[in-house]
């Protein structure tokens, strides 16, 4: 159960299991030291001892797991002292244990359960990003793929079903996605589940975006500003490069993805929709693509794109 708690993949396990076995040989040696020099004449510098540790060990539980492993074993010593039952050899019996079921863990998750590996877990973002990027064309009225419209629907009654739909799309990729992310105990252990955990927080919040706008808008507004149909089509190209680069991994000889962020044509895009009767219906749209731009940048960031271009200041929009 430790090991499966917090981990998504078999990398990830073989890597806590590695970080338990270092930490347990470390804290065995501190701990065994400690024993001996103060055995159980001094309680009281014991329990500073164990109230250090357990506090240093729950920070590292969180970043680096082998320092939470290292913590606990130098306290468990402490506690098998003044329980009588302290051997030399117990720590080292322990880190065998912890080994043998860090192994088995392994092999049973990679035999029989059903696992997300990276790639997988890749494809599962890629799929949110072609969604997000889907919507966005959307959001001016531009349609993504080439299926044939109804005979008798009206063009108002297209572009709101397809903001709708594209939004709900969305929905649905982010459930696939936290679907492969769910590890089947939740833990956190830093590492790859910490990258993760940001990942998803980056495409969940670009999914709110979305439907917040399909839900405010209903449709695309009608001959939108060049300057905003603009700032969509670049942001789809950003998405579309950074779904590319996530896809084919991090040691990939494709070039470096380019996001590049369109704050100043969203800005101008508003400007030239003053006074205009869908005024308010731009500047909403504007605000949506702001904050959609805003969070996969960042996660953009993370993925060791190059970001390049300032987003201005406006309501909700963050300058960087």
């Amino acid at each position: 159960m430790i090991v499966l708690a917090g981990t998504n993949t078999t990398h990830e396990r073989i890597r806590k299991g590695l970080h338990r076995g270092v930490g347990t040989v470390v804290g065995g040696a501190v701990g065994i030291v400690l024993v001996h020099l103060l055995g159980t004449t001094h309680p009281w510098v014991t329990i500073v001892f164990v109230c250090v540790l357990l506090a240093v060990g729950t920070y590292g539980f969180g970043g680096v797991y082998s320092v939470w492993a290292a913590c606990l074993v130098v306290v468990l010593c402490q506690v098998y002292a003044f329980s009588g039952t302290f051997t030399d050899a117990l720590i080292p019996m322990r880190l065998a244990e912890n080994l043998l079921g860090a192994a088995v863990a392994v092999l049973v998750s990679a035999v029989v359960f059903p696992i997300a590996t990276r790639a997988v877990i890749r494809r599962a973002v890629r799929r949110q990003l072609v969604a997000v990027r889907a919507f966005v064309l959307a959001l001016v009225g531009v349609e993504d793929d080439d299926e044939a419209d109804a005979v008798d629907t009206t063009e108002a009654d297209r572009a709101r079903r397809e903001l709708r739909a594209r939004s709900r799309a969305v929905d649905a990729a982010t459930y696939q996605l936290d679907a492969v992310l769910r590890p089947m105990v939740r833990f956190p252990t830093g590492g790859p589940a910490r990258a993760d955990a940001r990942t998803r927080t980056s495409l969940q919040a670009a999914a709110t975006f979305a439907r917040e706008a399909a839900g405010r808008l209903g449709s695309a507004p009608q001959d939108p500003p060049a300057a905003l149909r603009g700032a969509a089509d670049r942001l789809a190209v950003s998405i579309a490069q950074l779904a590319d680069g996530i896809v084919a991994g991090p040691r990939s000889a494709t070039p470096t993805a380019v996001w590049v962020r369109v704050g100043d044509q969203l800005d101008e895009a508003v400007a030239a929709a003053s006074g205009r009767p869908d005024e308010r219906a731009i500047a909403t749209a504007a605000h949506a693509l702001g904050r959609i731009d805003e969070a996969l940048a960042l996660l953009a960031d993370r993925h060791h794109a190059t970001v390049v271009g300032a987003m201005s200041v406006g309501p909700g929009i963050i300058a960087v």
